[in-house]
């Protein structure tokens, strides 16, 4: 059981444990952030779908156009819901023939909100927790290479053989390469996924237009 130990130990520790760690890292990185935009693509163009299909509309004459944009929102899966609480605040005019404009008792940024429009379609706590995990990652990789590192050089260190004692110290600063390298990989990628979620090409551009 010593033997496998130790075995495991020093392939954890050494140049290619540590990269293959950070490689696992970068596969957490790169598997969330694809789920992430394979989620938010469908969502993003709703938004811009409906986004274009307002700016074809002119302001006075929305109103003789309303039926028709009214039906194709109401087609749209990401915004059909909260156009239909946003539709429930308007004020139509009395007569058919009246000229007076679609007023509405909430604005339209109290229905289509970052929080209406995300939450309900993404999961975005988990993507905001994804930094997290990313950094825990690294973390957990830090104290597996110290530990790894202080178990092999723990007997080598009280040997009074030169030997012994340099394997011991190279031992030990694999474990410190690992735990470097791994928290480098947690740290960068953490905050790199986190400014590519928060960017505003991805999310606030998009609830921009929305707004």
């Amino acid at each position: 059981m010593e033997t496998i130990l130790l075995q495991i130990s020093r392939q954890i520790t050494s140049w290619d444990g540590a990269w293959t760690m950070a490689g696992v890292i970068c596969c957490f990185f790169v598997g969330w952030l694809i789920w992430f935009y394979f989620q938010s693509g469908r969502l993003f163009r709703d938004i811009k779908r409906a986004v274009l299909r307002l700016r074809r509309v002119e302001k006075d004459q929305f109103i003789g156009s309303f039926e028709a944009f009214d039906q194709d929102i109401a087609r749209n899966r990401s915004l059909a819901h909260l156009w239909s609480e946003f539709r429930e605040t308007l004020i139509f005019p009395r007569n058919a023939d009246d000229r007076q404009k679609i007023r509405n008792t909430q604005p339209p940024s109290f229905f289509f909100t970052h929080e209406h429009v995300l939450y309900r379609d993404l999961n975005m706590r988990l993507y905001d927790a994804v930094p997290n995990y990313l950094t825990g990652l690294g973390i957990l990789g830090t104290f597996i290479g110290l530990v790894c590192g202080i178990y092999l050089a723990s007997g080598g260190l009280v040997s009074e053989d030169v030997n012994d004692v340099t394997q011991a110290l190279r031992d030990l600063l694999g474990g410190a390469a690992l735990a470097f390298i791994t928290s480098i990989a947690g740290l960068s990628l953490s905050i790199l996924f986190s400014w590519l979620r928060n960017h505003p090409s991805v999310l606030g551009g998009s609830m921009r237009r929305v707004g």
